[in-house]
């Protein structure tokens, strides 16, 4: 028998293209590339150690993930969105994250419980001490920790689409004192509506949680076209 000894070569191919993938998306992510910037294949491959066939497929990819725009005859960019397209997906997010809680709500135990309470203490620590990178980390833990409890794949995988597509939003009010203050109350709210199994009160509750971003960047889009207005007259 024939050894196969291109089996090794390619699991490392893949491996070095899901880190590359990986690599690109979270300089989306982290806000490295900002929306609207051009992302030049040559820059790319040369800041990346990457070919330019990875890079172009990468691209595409993130494409479909909504987090890159590829413009024919001039390229990719950052892909940004208008004060409607963030109001739009929003809105499907919204009705999403629901449905998971009220899957949760079916489920929970005192167990599931107990968890999610250290994960909210985690963040109360973390605000304690200002580090706002730990406060998301552990936010973003709590929140997919009840989609966890859901027990529903598909629309943990809609959900996260939904946040990803919505990147450009994602740190506008972790600056404000206020808006974190109010996290750590809502925190204690959604586990005490979680254990009561409480829909009436969760309901609006994770609408109002998960809106502070959102506001605080249509509120910045707006204060810049005023700007713009005013520049022009």
């Amino acid at each position: 028998m024939v050894e196969n000894t291109n089996m090794p070569n390619q699991k490392n191919d893949k491996n070095n293209f899901d880190n590359l993938l990986k690599t690109l998306e979270n300089l989306i992510l982290t806000g490295r590339f900002r929306p609207g910037q051009r992302l030049v294949e040559a820059e790319l491959v040369k800041r990346l150690s990457a070919s330019r066939y990875w890079v172009r497929d990468s691209l595409k990819i993130l494409a479909e993930k909504g987090l890159v725009k590829i413009i024919p005859y001039k390229g990719a960019i950052v892909a940004d969105l208008s004060a409607k397209e963030i109001q739009d997906i929003f809105s499907i997010r919204v009705c999403l994250e629901r449905l998971a809680v009220h899957l949760t709500v079916e489920r929970i135990t005192p167990t599931h419980l107990k968890e999610l309470k250290q994960i909210a203490i985690r963040f109360e620590e973390a605000h304690k001490e200002s580090d706002i990178q730990s406060m998301i980390q552990s936010n973003t833990e709590f929140h997919d920790y009840i989609f966890q409890v859901s027990d529903n794949s598909t629309l943990m995988q809609l959900i996260s689409d939904m946040r990803t597509r919505l990147h450009i939003i994602r740190y506008a009010a972790w600056s404000s004192p206020e808006v974190l203050g109010k996290i750590v109350e809502e925190h204690r709210l959604i586990l005490k509506a979680l254990k009561n199994k409480d829909l009436e009160t969760i309901d609006p509750l994770i609408e109002k949680h998960i809106s502070y971003s959102k506001n605080y960047y249509l509120m910045q889009l707006k204060t810049i076209e005023a700007l713009i207005q005013g520049t022009a007259v």
